[in-house]
């Protein structure tokens, strides 16, 4: 065959390459577990408290830890946020969601995404996120319930001296449970 008659190269989609690159950081935490025949699920609640990864994570992990939300430059910047109000509570205008805690992540046909966010959002890492926006400001997140338990965010306030007002997200199709369930919200610590 000339190359006037070759058919054109097979170009591969976006998503189709997504795919195959999203796998990579899968197929590397793979390869990294022991070799001994350890459980699966050992591996997995090991991987899962992985929390630093490289010396920069572990300085920065220190430093919001320690942050003195009270500290006169953190306060003059968190002032400089609007805030709004709902009944007698202040809230700043901009408020957390809560799909990266959840690993609600729209990720259409992406099924690799969930998995990854879930390894990488720790309690810690979500300890270090929450932090970081009351460092500027953002005083506020929408959770579930189960969010809420799943990732003992009491030990965010308890441990981390946080501040987040959490707002509840109370999701059910059936109104009969809804003050239930709202209920349940406020006796974990919803605002």
């Amino acid at each position: 065959m000339n190359e006037d008659t070759r058919p054109p190269p097979a170009r591969t989609g976006r998503r189709q390459m997504l795919k195959t690159l999203g796998a990579l950081p899968v197929v590397g935490a793979l390869s990294s577990l022991p070799a001994s025949g350890e459980p699966r699920k050992a591996a997995a609640a090991s991987a899962q408290n992985a929390v630093i990864v490289t010396p920069a994570d572990a300085r920065e992990h220190a430093r919001l830890k320690a942050l003195d939300l009270d500290h006169p430059e953190v306060v003059a910047r968190r002032k400089t946020m609007p805030a709004g109000k709902i009944g007698g509570l202040s809230i700043g205008r901009v408020i957390c969601g809560s799909n990266l805690i959840s690993m609600n992540m729209h990720a259409r046909d992406l099924g690799y995404v969930s998995s990854l966010a879930r390894h990488y959002n720790t309690e810690e890492r979500i300890f270090m996120t929450l932090k970081k926006c009351e460092e500027l400001g953002i005083d506020s997140i929408v959770l579930k319930n189960h969010n809420f338990r799943q990732f003992k965010l009491s030990r965010y306030w308890e441990e981390w001296g946080g501040r987040m007002r959490w707002i509840a997200d109370v999701i059910t199709t059936d109104i009969d449970k809804f003050e239930g369930l709202l209920e349940e919200h406020l006796e974990l610590g919803a605002s």
